[in-house]
């Protein structure tokens, strides 16, 4: 296996993909808010018949209307004020490996969390087929009225 390390993301012209995570791949908002861009399935960096694995150990999301439905619901419509930090890169042929730090608003919790995550994406072309997610959360903060 040969991996290639990044402790930052490499340029977009220099892997399959030009996207990275946080709002990640899915949507290609580079951890800016998913809310500022809203996309057609048509822009969804996924192949028709990718999976997602958000819990590895539950049965996958089959596919990109599929993702694209769960991601607007628990991320678009449940998150705001997303700030995130990508750590690593691997990379190694048509697969990465991403580790990222985030933090956003959970506005069904109305608490402020922290997540530290890692991602295994596969790739066909610059398209994601199958995303697998590994992550543990905590609350950081309680929000305010009005925040």
């Amino acid at each position: 296996m040969r991996l290639s390390a990044h402790r930052t993301p490499p340029s977009p012209s220099s892997v399959t993909t030009g996207q990275w995570p946080c709002s990640l791949a899915l949507h290609g908002t580079k951890g800016r808010n998913p809310r500022s861009r809203r996309q057609d399935s048509n822009d969804c960096h996924c192949l028709k018949d990718a999976t997602y694995h958000e819990r590895v150990l539950q049965a996958p999301i089959p596919d990109r209307d599929a993702i694209r439905a769960y991601w607007e619901t628990k991320v678009v419509a449940a998150q705001a004020n997303i700030k995130c930090e990508v750590l690593n890169v691997y990379l190694d042929g048509a697969t990465a490996i991403a580790e990222w730090e985030a933090e956003f608003d959970d506005l069904a919790q109305q608490v402020r969390k922290r997540m530290r995550e890692i991602a295994v994406l596969d790739f066909v072309g610059r398209r994601i087929s199958a995303l697998r997610e590994y992550w543990s959360s905590e609350t950081v903060a309680e929000l305010v009225a009005g925040e």
